[in-house]
């Protein structure tokens, strides 16, 4: 589904959803970035540019392959990441890769391991991320990671011109109203710090749920 065919009412509820994700944070530099993997290339582009533009010294690429980003294999999104960022002017010399982390709560842990086992005792971090994952992003940063410096950055972009071939306007929207979900459960069990759900975001969910979208 493209955004032009939703009507312009939903469209509003799925733009209200794309900017509760989105946190727009002031971009500052920080000792190491983390480059959360997925299957958008456009991810490992933004990093490095960031990186180009001297917002880090280190960088740590974390994640494997999975079911949405299979079509990476046999590489790692890590490593999938580490040849975009290679490919667009950044050292493979800077790069520090995590291969196992399947889900966002084992990159920070995982990378925060890499970290530790490099004798790198760093403090502030900017983690770079698809837009409707920084909330969910940060959440999980400050529950496991928690004192740290540590600002979430995504490639900048409104809901219509991220959607592409490979992210349709149902694939986002299906994830942004699991992700509201995932604010209040994985709070409650203690996987991510708290964050306020504004009713106007249950209402959105709870419409476009009504629609046929639905929650993964």
């Amino acid at each position: 589904m493209m955004a032009q065919l939703l009507s312009t009412e939903l469209l509003s509820y799925a733009d209200l959803l794309w900017n509760y994700h989105c946190l727009h944070q002031s971009l500052q530099p920080a000792e190491c970035m983390i480059v959360l993997g997925n299957d958008d290339l456009r991810t490992a582009k933004y990093a490095a540019d960031l990186f180009n533009r001297g917002m880090a010294k280190y960088v740590v690429i974390t994640g494997q392959a999975s079911r949405h980003s299979s079509h990476f294999l046999p590489f790692s999104e890590a490593e999938k990441f580490a040849q975009v960022m290679e490919a667009n002017g950044v050292s493979r010399a800077v790069l520090l890769l995590e291969h196992r982390a399947t889900n966002t709560g084992e990159n920070i842990t995982f990378t925060r391991q890499l970290l530790a086992e490099k004798s790198l005792q760093l403090h502030s971090f900017l983690v770079v991320t698809k837009p409707y994952m920084e909330r969910r992003a940060l959440a999980t940063f400050q529950k496991i990671w928690p004192n740290q410096q540590v600002v979430i950055t995504s490639l900048p972009s409104i809901f219509t011109s991220f959607l592409d071939e490979r992210h349709s306007a149902r694939r986002v929207i299906n994830a942004m109203i699991g992700y509201v979900y995932r604010m209040r459960d994985y709070a409650q069990q203690g996987f991510q710090v708290e964050q306020e759900v504004p009713m106007s975001i249950w209402n959105a969910v709870h419409q476009l749920e009504a629609q046929g979208f639905q929650r993964t």
